[in-house]
């Protein structure tokens, strides 16, 4: 969805239940470590922290936790 504040005007959102995902391909220029940037925002009700699972290349999932901001608040 479109937003003014996110990187380049884009953002997903609306990724609140047990069977929310999202896929992303990426292309490397070469084979390597990278770094991945993840900017949230969570104006979940009651001040809570949202969390979800983030992979690469089908590994291992690791957890990530955001402290409630608002939304849109990058």
């Amino acid at each position: 969805a479109y937003s003014s504040t996110a990187s380049k005007g884009m953002k997903v959102g609306y990724i609140d239940f047990t069977t929310s995902s999202v896929t992303f391909d990426l292309q490397a220029p070469t084979a390597g470590t990278y770094v991945i940037v993840l900017r949230t925002g969570n104006g979940s009700s009651q001040n809570a922290t949202a969390s979800h699972l983030v992979s690469v290349n089908n590994g291992t999932a690791l957890t990530l936790s955001t402290a409630n901001s608002g939304w849109n608040n990058w």
